[in-house]
Order: C-alpha cells, then sequence, then structure tokens
C-alpha cells in the first residue's frame, strides 16, 4: 500500500516542476538458518537490486 500511495503522490519544486516517485523494496527473510545480520542484509540487499533490474517500483522478496 505504501509504495502504491508514493506513486501516486506528485511533488511540485518552488520553481513550478512536478514529478512523481516511484520506490523499489527488496526484503529478506529472517530464518532459522540465518547466519547474522550481515548475511540477512546481503539477502535483503539482492532482493532489492533484483526489483530494480526487473522493472523498478515494486517488491521482491528473499527467502533462500
Amino acid at each position: 500500500k505504501l509504495r502504491l500511495r508514493l506513486m501516486e503522490t506528485r511533488i511540485t519544486t518552488a520553481s513550478g516542476q512536478s514529478f512523481g516517485l516511484t520506490v523499489s523494496v527488496g526484503l529478506a527473510s529472517l530464518r532459522p538458518n540465518t547466519r547474522d545480520l550481515r548475511e540477512l542484509l546481503r539477502n535483503a540487499d539482492a532482493a532489492l537490486y533484483k526489483a530494480k533490474r526487473e522493472g523498478r517500483n515494486r517488491v521482491e522478496c528473499w527467502f533462500e
């Protein structure tokens, strides 16, 4: 819902220019076999870059 709300939002600058926002999100699942926070963040980062590669403005999840 947050991603969709941001996509609908228009920002207007002081000079009158208008632009929209998009959001790419990478989610990682904390699982029993996750070794540490560094691994969790690495997995979330991989999911984020997958979201950007596959068209941006989307959410990708890492579940390995």
